[in-house]
Protein backbone atom coordinates (compact mmCIF):
# COMPACT_ATOMS: atom_id res chain seq x y z
CA UNK A 1 0.00 0.00 0.00
CA UNK A 2 1.10 3.72 -0.66
CA UNK A 3 1.81 5.82 2.54
CA UNK A 4 2.07 9.40 2.28
CA UNK A 5 5.72 10.56 3.34
CA UNK A 6 6.94 13.35 4.82
CA UNK A 7 9.37 16.49 3.88
CA UNK A 8 12.20 13.88 4.18
CA UNK A 9 10.88 11.08 2.69
CA UNK A 10 10.09 8.55 5.67
CA UNK A 11 6.84 6.94 5.39
CA UNK A 12 3.64 7.98 8.05
CA UNK A 13 2.67 5.57 10.44
CA UNK A 14 -1.33 4.39 10.05
CA UNK A 15 -1.58 6.47 13.53
CA UNK A 16 -0.49 9.63 12.20
CA UNK A 17 -2.51 9.73 8.79
CA UNK A 18 -4.00 12.84 8.23
CA UNK A 19 -6.38 14.35 5.33
CA UNK A 20 -4.84 17.88 6.41
CA UNK A 21 -1.11 19.70 5.53
CA UNK A 22 1.78 18.68 7.14
CA UNK A 23 2.99 21.64 9.73
CA UNK A 24 5.62 23.69 8.72
CA UNK A 25 8.95 23.62 10.67
CA UNK A 26 8.56 27.25 11.73
CA UNK A 27 4.53 26.69 12.95
CA UNK A 28 5.50 27.69 16.44
CA UNK A 29 8.27 30.21 15.43
CA UNK A 30 7.75 33.52 17.00
CA UNK A 31 7.33 36.27 14.11
CA UNK A 32 10.02 39.16 13.30
CA UNK A 33 8.48 42.55 15.64
CA UNK A 34 9.18 44.67 18.35
CA UNK A 35 8.15 43.75 22.02
CA UNK A 36 8.02 45.52 25.82
CA UNK A 37 10.67 44.60 27.53
CA UNK A 38 9.28 44.28 30.60
CA UNK A 39 7.06 41.33 28.97
CA UNK A 40 10.56 39.89 28.21
CA UNK A 41 11.17 40.07 32.16
CA UNK A 42 7.37 38.47 33.03
CA UNK A 43 8.23 35.57 30.45
CA UNK A 44 11.25 35.01 32.54
CA UNK A 45 9.97 35.17 35.86
CA UNK A 46 7.22 32.58 34.75
CA UNK A 47 9.99 30.47 33.98
CA UNK A 48 11.89 30.85 36.90
CA UNK A 49 8.75 30.00 38.80
CA UNK A 50 8.60 26.77 37.36
CA UNK A 51 12.31 26.03 37.36
CA UNK A 52 11.93 26.24 41.22
CA UNK A 53 8.81 23.99 41.65
CA UNK A 54 10.79 21.21 39.98
CA UNK A 55 13.73 21.21 43.09
CA UNK A 56 10.42 21.96 45.38
CA UNK A 57 8.15 19.85 46.92
CA UNK A 58 4.66 18.86 45.79
CA UNK A 59 2.92 21.03 48.14
CA UNK A 60 5.30 24.37 47.22
CA UNK A 61 5.55 23.16 43.54
CA UNK A 62 1.78 23.21 43.35
CA UNK A 63 1.29 26.82 44.38
CA UNK A 64 4.22 27.79 42.00
CA UNK A 65 2.11 26.38 39.34
CA UNK A 66 -0.91 27.73 40.13
CA UNK A 67 0.66 30.91 40.24
CA UNK A 68 2.27 31.17 37.29
CA UNK A 69 -1.06 30.41 35.94
CA UNK A 70 -2.89 33.44 37.69
CA UNK A 71 -0.25 35.58 36.42
CA UNK A 72 -1.24 35.09 33.13
CA UNK A 73 -5.16 35.20 34.33
CA UNK A 74 -3.65 38.76 35.45
CA UNK A 75 -2.26 39.82 32.35
CA UNK A 76 -4.87 39.12 30.24
CA UNK A 77 -7.65 40.72 32.30
CA UNK A 78 -5.68 43.46 33.72
CA UNK A 79 -4.02 44.72 30.21
CA UNK A 80 -6.76 46.40 28.45
CA UNK A 81 -8.26 48.10 31.47
CA UNK A 82 -5.13 49.36 33.10
CA UNK A 83 -3.56 50.79 29.51
CA UNK A 84 -6.99 51.83 28.05
CA UNK A 85 -5.89 55.27 27.77
CA UNK A 86 -2.51 55.24 26.67
CA UNK A 87 -4.68 51.79 23.91
CA UNK A 88 -6.95 54.77 22.80
CA UNK A 89 -4.48 57.88 22.48
CA UNK A 90 -0.96 56.44 21.26
CA UNK A 91 -1.02 53.87 17.85
CA UNK A 92 1.93 52.15 19.03
CA UNK A 93 1.11 51.19 22.38
CA UNK A 94 -1.87 48.40 20.87
CA UNK A 95 0.87 47.61 18.44
CA UNK A 96 2.91 46.25 21.04
CA UNK A 97 0.29 44.94 23.59
CA UNK A 98 -0.74 42.73 20.46
CA UNK A 99 2.59 41.87 19.81
CA UNK A 100 3.30 41.10 23.54
CA UNK A 101 0.60 38.73 23.35
CA UNK A 102 1.41 37.00 20.37
CA UNK A 103 4.89 36.06 22.50
CA UNK A 104 3.18 35.34 25.85
CA UNK A 105 0.87 32.89 23.99
CA UNK A 106 3.45 31.81 21.94
CA UNK A 107 5.19 30.56 25.21
CA UNK A 108 2.37 29.51 26.81
CA UNK A 109 1.58 26.46 23.99
CA UNK A 110 4.93 24.97 25.27
CA UNK A 111 5.39 25.95 28.93
CA UNK A 112 3.75 22.96 30.69
CA UNK A 113 5.00 20.10 28.55
CA UNK A 114 9.11 22.07 29.08
CA UNK A 115 8.52 21.63 33.00
CA UNK A 116 5.88 18.86 33.30
CA UNK A 117 8.19 16.14 33.10
CA UNK A 118 10.33 17.48 36.17
CA UNK A 119 8.13 18.66 38.38
CA UNK A 120 7.06 16.13 41.77
CA UNK A 121 5.47 13.05 40.71
CA UNK A 122 2.41 14.44 42.39
CA UNK A 123 1.89 17.12 40.04
CA UNK A 124 2.38 15.40 36.83
CA UNK A 125 -1.26 14.01 35.87
CA UNK A 126 -3.97 15.86 35.60
CA UNK A 127 -5.58 17.80 38.89
CA UNK A 128 -7.11 20.70 40.53
CA UNK A 129 -4.03 22.98 38.83
CA UNK A 130 -2.93 21.05 35.76
CA UNK A 131 -0.01 22.04 34.81
CA UNK A 132 -0.57 23.09 31.22
CA UNK A 133 -1.33 26.57 29.60
CA UNK A 134 -2.32 25.80 26.44
CA UNK A 135 -5.73 27.08 27.51
CA UNK A 136 -4.50 30.66 28.42
CA UNK A 137 -3.04 31.42 24.97
CA UNK A 138 -5.75 31.66 22.93
CA UNK A 139 -7.56 33.92 25.53
CA UNK A 140 -4.21 36.15 25.60
CA UNK A 141 -4.04 36.41 21.95
CA UNK A 142 -7.96 37.10 21.56
CA UNK A 143 -7.43 39.82 23.88
CA UNK A 144 -4.10 41.23 22.16
CA UNK A 145 -6.38 41.13 18.88
CA UNK A 146 -9.31 42.85 20.19
CA UNK A 147 -7.12 45.44 21.70
CA UNK A 148 -5.39 46.39 17.98
CA UNK A 149 -8.34 45.42 16.38
CA UNK A 150 -9.92 48.27 18.55
CA UNK A 151 -7.08 50.66 17.65
CA UNK A 152 -8.19 49.46 13.85
CA UNK A 153 -11.95 50.78 13.86
CA UNK A 154 -10.60 54.04 15.87
CA UNK A 155 -8.09 54.77 12.80
CA UNK A 156 -10.52 54.09 10.40
CA UNK A 157 -13.23 56.38 11.67
CA UNK A 158 -10.28 59.10 11.52
CA UNK A 159 -9.71 58.33 8.46
CA UNK A 160 -13.79 58.35 6.93
CA UNK A 161 -14.74 61.63 9.17
CA UNK A 162 -11.75 63.32 7.21
CA UNK A 163 -12.85 62.55 3.60
CA UNK A 164 -16.28 63.58 5.33
CA UNK A 165 -14.84 66.98 6.21
CA UNK A 166 -13.18 67.87 3.04
CA UNK A 167 -15.56 69.72 1.17
CA UNK A 168 -16.26 69.96 -2.69
CA UNK A 169 -15.94 66.30 -3.64
CA UNK A 170 -16.30 65.77 -6.89
CA UNK A 171 -16.84 69.56 -7.40
CA UNK A 172 -13.43 72.02 -6.90
CA UNK A 173 -10.27 70.69 -7.44
CA UNK A 174 -9.64 69.90 -3.58
CA UNK A 175 -7.56 67.24 -2.51
CA UNK A 176 -7.21 68.32 1.01
CA UNK A 177 -8.83 65.21 2.51
CA UNK A 178 -6.74 62.54 0.38
CA UNK A 179 -3.68 64.61 1.26
CA UNK A 180 -4.70 64.68 5.03
CA UNK A 181 -5.76 60.73 4.98
CA UNK A 182 -2.02 60.11 3.13
CA UNK A 183 -0.50 61.56 5.89
CA UNK A 184 -2.43 60.02 8.78
CA UNK A 185 -1.54 56.16 7.03
CA UNK A 186 2.12 57.56 6.34
CA UNK A 187 2.21 58.42 10.60
CA UNK A 188 0.96 54.79 11.40
CA UNK A 189 3.53 53.30 8.87
CA UNK A 190 6.44 55.12 11.31
CA UNK A 191 4.94 54.31 14.16
CA UNK A 192 3.93 50.10 12.94
CA UNK A 193 6.15 49.53 10.50
CA UNK A 194 8.98 47.98 12.69
CA UNK A 195 6.68 47.25 15.75
CA UNK A 196 4.23 44.61 13.73
CA UNK A 197 5.01 41.37 12.19
CA UNK A 198 5.70 42.08 8.34
CA UNK A 199 2.28 40.20 8.07
CA UNK A 200 0.29 41.90 10.24
CA UNK A 201 1.91 45.36 9.08
CA UNK A 202 0.76 44.59 5.75
CA UNK A 203 -3.06 43.54 6.44
CA UNK A 204 -3.64 46.11 9.07
CA UNK A 205 -2.25 49.38 6.56
CA UNK A 206 -3.98 47.37 3.58
CA UNK A 207 -7.10 47.46 5.61
CA UNK A 208 -7.23 50.81 6.63
CA UNK A 209 -5.95 51.96 2.80
CA UNK A 210 -9.26 49.54 1.30
CA UNK A 211 -11.39 51.63 3.78
CA UNK A 212 -10.26 55.02 1.90
CA UNK A 213 -10.37 53.76 -1.49
CA UNK A 214 -14.04 52.30 -0.76
CA UNK A 215 -15.32 55.69 0.36
CA UNK A 216 -13.97 57.27 -2.36
CA UNK A 217 -15.15 55.31 -4.85
CA UNK A 218 -18.76 54.36 -3.63
CA UNK A 219 -18.16 59.08 -3.27
CA UNK A 220 -17.55 58.71 -6.95
CA UNK A 221 -20.56 56.56 -7.54
CA UNK A 222 -23.23 58.38 -5.84
CA UNK A 223 -22.29 62.07 -7.98
CA UNK A 224 -25.26 62.32 -10.71
CA UNK A 225 -23.28 64.57 -12.80
CA UNK A 226 -19.36 65.50 -13.37
CA UNK A 227 -18.55 67.81 -15.13
CA UNK A 228 -15.00 67.35 -17.06
CA UNK A 229 -13.50 69.64 -15.16
CA UNK A 230 -14.26 67.78 -11.73
CA UNK A 231 -13.54 64.91 -13.39
CA UNK A 232 -9.67 66.04 -14.02
CA UNK A 233 -10.26 67.37 -10.72
CA UNK A 234 -11.04 63.78 -9.28
CA UNK A 235 -8.58 62.25 -11.24
CA UNK A 236 -5.72 64.58 -10.02
CA UNK A 237 -7.19 63.63 -6.70
CA UNK A 238 -7.30 59.85 -6.98
CA UNK A 239 -3.72 59.62 -8.38
CA UNK A 240 -2.43 61.49 -5.34
CA UNK A 241 -3.61 58.71 -3.65
CA UNK A 242 -2.19 55.78 -5.99
CA UNK A 243 1.03 57.36 -5.94
CA UNK A 244 1.54 57.67 -2.34
CA UNK A 245 0.14 54.01 -1.57
CA UNK A 246 3.06 52.54 -2.72
CA UNK A 247 5.41 54.08 0.21
CA UNK A 248 3.28 52.58 2.84
CA UNK A 249 4.27 49.23 2.06
CA UNK A 250 8.25 48.24 2.96
CA UNK A 251 9.48 46.04 -0.22
CA UNK A 252 10.30 43.00 0.75
CA UNK A 253 11.62 40.09 -1.52
CA UNK A 254 9.10 37.69 -1.37
CA UNK A 255 5.56 39.03 -2.78
CA UNK A 256 2.39 38.52 -0.82
CA UNK A 257 0.47 35.65 -2.68
CA UNK A 258 -2.69 37.83 -1.42
CA UNK A 259 -1.47 40.67 -3.54
CA UNK A 260 -4.61 42.01 -6.02
CA UNK A 261 -4.05 40.19 -9.87
CA UNK A 262 -3.24 42.21 -12.71
CA UNK A 263 -5.94 42.24 -15.37
CA UNK A 264 -5.26 42.78 -18.90
CA UNK A 265 -6.09 45.43 -20.48
CA UNK A 266 -6.52 47.55 -16.92
CA UNK A 267 -3.74 49.54 -14.93
CA UNK A 268 -0.90 47.60 -13.51
CA UNK A 269 -0.78 46.81 -9.99
CA UNK A 270 1.88 47.35 -7.50
CA UNK A 271 3.29 43.48 -6.70
CA UNK A 272 4.55 44.61 -3.40
CA UNK A 273 1.99 45.18 -0.61
CA UNK A 274 -1.65 46.25 -1.00
CA UNK A 275 -2.54 42.79 -0.16
CA UNK A 276 -5.20 43.53 2.04
CA UNK A 277 -6.76 46.59 -0.40
CA UNK A 278 -9.40 44.20 -2.10
CA UNK A 279 -10.97 47.41 -3.57
CA UNK A 280 -7.82 48.39 -5.62
CA UNK A 281 -8.29 47.03 -8.86
CA UNK A 282 -11.77 49.06 -8.73
CA UNK A 283 -9.72 52.09 -7.94
CA UNK A 284 -7.60 52.19 -10.38
CA UNK A 285 -9.83 50.97 -13.08
CA UNK A 286 -12.62 54.25 -11.64
CA UNK A 287 -9.38 56.54 -12.53
CA UNK A 288 -9.27 54.73 -16.28
CA UNK A 289 -13.02 55.53 -16.55
CA UNK A 290 -12.89 59.21 -15.87
CA UNK A 291 -10.58 60.33 -18.35
CA UNK A 292 -12.07 57.66 -21.14
CA UNK A 293 -14.37 58.56 -24.23
CA UNK A 294 -17.24 56.30 -25.03
CA UNK A 295 -15.84 54.74 -27.62
CA UNK A 296 -12.50 53.53 -24.77
CA UNK A 297 -15.55 52.71 -22.30
CA UNK A 298 -17.20 50.23 -24.72
CA UNK A 299 -13.77 48.51 -25.12
CA UNK A 300 -12.84 47.74 -21.81
CA UNK A 301 -16.78 47.27 -21.03
CA UNK A 302 -16.00 44.33 -23.95
CA UNK A 303 -19.25 42.40 -23.84
CA UNK A 304 -19.18 42.15 -20.14
CA UNK A 305 -15.57 40.24 -20.51
CA UNK A 306 -13.13 43.45 -20.02
CA UNK A 307 -12.10 45.44 -16.54
CA UNK A 308 -15.05 47.59 -16.83
CA UNK A 309 -17.17 44.93 -16.33
CA UNK A 310 -14.95 43.19 -14.02
CA UNK A 311 -14.86 45.75 -11.07
CA UNK A 312 -17.93 47.54 -12.19
CA UNK A 313 -21.69 46.07 -12.07
CA UNK A 314 -23.71 47.26 -15.27
CA UNK A 315 -25.69 49.39 -12.89
CA UNK A 316 -22.34 51.45 -11.80
CA UNK A 317 -20.99 51.47 -15.00
CA UNK A 318 -24.60 52.89 -16.44
CA UNK A 319 -24.35 55.80 -13.82
CA UNK A 320 -21.05 56.80 -14.32
CA UNK A 321 -21.55 56.64 -17.67
CA UNK A 322 -24.52 59.02 -17.43
CA UNK A 323 -22.80 61.63 -14.77
CA UNK A 324 -19.72 61.90 -16.89
CA UNK A 325 -21.22 62.23 -20.39
CA UNK A 326 -24.55 64.28 -21.84
CA UNK A 327 -27.38 62.44 -23.13
CA UNK A 328 -26.19 61.19 -26.73
CA UNK A 329 -27.34 58.83 -29.26
CA UNK A 330 -23.55 57.21 -28.60
CA UNK A 331 -24.01 57.56 -24.95
CA UNK A 332 -27.52 55.45 -25.34
CA UNK A 333 -25.77 53.01 -27.82
CA UNK A 334 -22.85 52.01 -25.03
CA UNK A 335 -25.50 52.37 -23.07
CA UNK A 336 -27.86 49.41 -24.45
CA UNK A 337 -24.84 47.17 -24.33
CA UNK A 338 -23.63 47.37 -20.92
CA UNK A 339 -26.04 44.52 -19.56
CA UNK A 340 -25.40 41.49 -17.52
CA UNK A 341 -23.72 38.22 -19.36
Amino acid sequence: DLLPQDESGVKLEKSTLRLEKLLSPKTFHFPVCQISKSIVEFVDLLYESLEEACSSSAQYAGRLVCTVRNMLTLYQSITPVLHAHTLDTIPQHAALVHNNSIFISNHCYSLGHQYKSRLPPALRDSGSCAVTYTDLAYEITQMGTEVFCKAMLAHKKALLDTIGQAQGFGEVPSNSGVRQCLHQLQQLRNVWHKVLPHSVYHKAIGTLLNSVVRELIDRTLSLEDISESSAQSLTATFMLLKDGASALFPVTSTPSVDAPKHVPGSAPVPKEGLCGVRQWGKFLELIVVLGASLRQLEDRWAEGSGPLALYFTPDQAKALIRALFQNTEKRAALLAKIKRP
